[in-house]
């Protein structure tokens, strides 16, 4: 078996067990990445996009009823999501009922936006789980050599400097922290449904700790159902909170920046998820282009992380500045 027929098989596998890959358009570096995810062996496989694409403009058929295989091809010169330059992007879509409509304008892949996003959680991870790298043992000694000439040659005050500076540290937020239980075999359509289940286990907290403190009805359940909240700093009480994200003068910041949170989460949820919010208004019916919806996303990714590390970490006597190079490490 070749190296074509060996990625057909793969791909035919992965679709016909795999409904989160049907009725959608999906590029072929997308293809795969997702190729790659599923079966370790096909990474040796050099120029593989090329032999994939070739194989599948061979398989596929017209956008009608005659193509019994339901596999639809169309090719664009666009901008590819993952190196930000223009080329050629070749489109590919697994039907299972009536054929798509032929695209006249590239079109967008349904896959990009997860995958970028998961790379980038799994580089923030490998940053964090680095290993501490271990010197040669030529290296040790050469050290242990500089360190008895640094102590023989001490300063007037009877001081010795080290010429070893003292390594740093590197935070790891804890977010990251939870994040890196994720398994790798995570499906490619659950990457933006973590935020829900969050939402659905909050919901699940609330619900036990009303039954919890309204089942005597008198007043000292109720205050040992309230003793269980999450305390809010100070600090968001204060004007500076205000001022700082925009809010009226005695607005309650923390509970709007979690509502913005929750609106920026709906919006990274789907390629449309910006139409199920308030966050945009248009000026027509037509919706937003494929380029605008892509930097609405990249902006709504940023400023939930931002305001997620400012919900955690910003109180009274730390400044937003000092939380700058925090939010620079994780986006």
């Amino acid at each position: 078996m070749n190296d074509s027929d060996k990625i057909f098989k793969a791909f035919s596998d992965l679709t016909a067990t795999k409904g989160t890959y049907h009725n959608k358009w999906i590029c072929d570096e997308s293809l795969v990445r997702i190729l790659h995810m599923h079966y370790k062996n096909l990474k040796d496989i050099d120029k593989m996009r090329s032999k994939l694409v070739k194989r599948l403009n061979s398989q596929s058929g017209a956008f009608d009823n005659s193509n019994t295989k339901k596999l639809y091809a169309a090719k664009f010169q666009a901008i590819c999501p993952f190196t930000a330059t223009k080329r050629r992007i070749y489109y590919y879509y697994v039907g299972t009922g009536l054929p798509p409509q032929m695209p006249s304008n590239a079109v967008a892949c349904s896959q990009a936006p997860a995958i970028l996003s998961f790379s980038k959680t799994n580089d923030r991870q490998r940053s964090c789980n680095m290993p501490k790298q271990k010197s040669l043992p030529d290296e040790g000694s050469a050290g242990k050599k500089n360190k008895r000439k640094a102590a023989s040659h001490t300063t007037e005050g009877g001081a010795a400097k080290s010429i070893t500076p003292t390594p740093t540290k590197k935070r790891c937020s804890p977010r990251i922290a939870e994040q890196q239980f994720v398994p790798f075999s995570t499906q490619m359509g659950e990457f933006f449904e973590d935020d829900g289940d969050d939402e659905d286990d909050e919901d699940d907290d609330d619900n036990n700790n009303t039954d919890s403190g309204g089942g005597g009805g008198d007043s000292n359940n109720c205050s040992s159902g309230s003793s269980t909240e999450k305390t809010i700093p100070l600090y968001w009480q204060s004007p500076e909170a205000a001022l700082l994200f925009g809010f009226d003068h005695g607005a309650d910041v923390y509970n709007g920046l979690e509502k913005l949170i929750e609106t920026f989460s709906t919006v990274l949820q789907s390629w449309q998820g910006y139409a199920t919010t308030n966050i945009i208004q248009f000026d027509n019916d037509g919706g937003l282009t494929h380029h605008a919806i892509f930097e609405l996303r990249n902006k709504c990714l940023y400023l939930r992380t931002a305001y997620q590390i400012a919900l955690e970490e910003l109180q009274v006597g730390v400044k937003w500045e000092e939380l700058q190079k925090l939010l620079g490490n994780e986006v």
